[in-house]
């Protein structure tokens, strides 16, 4: 991070990665299967505040998470065959502005916007019927698929006043 604009619009920045596997065992019938469960994870961020004016400050902020995960094992045991695991997605990002002003010493007004979306699921590796049976589970897993996808929204708008000891806010 840093200034765009000297005094006046700075700027910053995050990002992160990662990405890592857990091994997983299977038993079905027919013998044991070694596999992997990959996770991969970005996460990422940008601010920006800029001085308006003596009195006015705007600040930008927008958040970004995305996760990825396969080969999972969701309410079954692990003598599932390996078209019944699942995968797993979640993306998650969020927006807030907000307008801070300072009309007098005495009052100060904070107007906020906030946006947030979550898109997620657990999509199954097979349309065939989920099967459990003593020893064996093959098929669609049973939980699955599942999924969301929200939008939501949200405006605040804060008003301080102060005067000696006293401040009543609204």
């Amino acid at each position: 991070g840093g200034p765009l604009i000297k005094d006046r619009t700075f700027w910053f920045g995050s990002y992160e990665q990662t990405r890592q596997a857990t091994p997983l065992q299977l038993t079905p019938p027919g013998g044991s299967i070694n596999l992997t469960q990959p996770t991969k994870e970005l996460l990422w961020s940008a601010r920006m505040d800029h001085k308006l004016s003596t009195n006015n400050i705007l600040t930008a902020r927008f958040n970004v998470q995305r996760d990825l995960q396969d080969n999972l094992l969701v309410q079954i045991a692990n003598v599932a065959a390996p078209e019944s695991l699942v995968s797993n997605f979640v993306h998650d990002h969020t927006l807030n502005i907000s307008l801070t002003s300072t009309p007098t010493s005495h009052i100060v007004n904070e107007a906020r916007f906030f946006w947030h979306r979550l898109l997620s699921g657990t999509p199954t590796k097979t349309e065939q019927p989920g099967q459990d049976g003593p020893n064996f589970y093959r098929g669609a897993a049973f939980c699955c698929p599942q999924g969301a996808d929200q939008n939501r929204y949200q405006y605040i708008d804060n008003l301080t006043w102060t005067h000696g000891a006293h401040t009543v806010k609204t």
